[in-house]
């Protein structure tokens, strides 16, 4: 893991893995312009469920390209929860982060940056 990866760590220390079940997937397009991202930044927030714990794990990713998302079921689940890896030693410009669902059939694809935190049952962040 590089160690400017502090966001995978949070991520993990989340639990991650316990968190499989999509409640909430949506995919939009931002179209504002700051220092980091670009003009028409394509974003996806994913809110996960846990049968072990009263959270949702709230993931939103920015800067995606590569999206594959096979949805064969309606009870989309993340078998084994989401794997985010560096990527940062390849050579893409702008893809910091693969990202993919633990066997890989359903989910997977490459980021910028992307923030995770926790919502109780009464909707905050932790």
């Amino acid at each position: 893991m590089h160690p400017d990866d502090a966001a995978i760590e949070r991520f993990l220390s989340f639990n991650s893995g316990q968190y499989f079940y999509v409640e909430r997937l949506e995919l939009y397009t931002d179209f504002g312009e700051d220092d980091e991202f670009p003009l028409n930044t394509l974003v996806l927030k994913i809110e996960l469920l846990s049968n072990a714990y009263k959270s949702n794990l709230c993931i939103t990713f920015r800067g995606v390209r590569n999206l594959q998302l096979n949805l064969d079921r309606s009870d989309f689940q993340l078998a084994g929860g989401l794997r985010i890896t560096s990527f940062r030693g390849s050579q893409w410009e702008g893809v910091r982060y693969q990202v993919s669902e633990k066997d890989g059939k359903h989910l997977s694809f490459l980021c910028w940056d992307f923030e995770a935190s926790l919502m109780q049952e009464t909707g905050r962040a932790e």
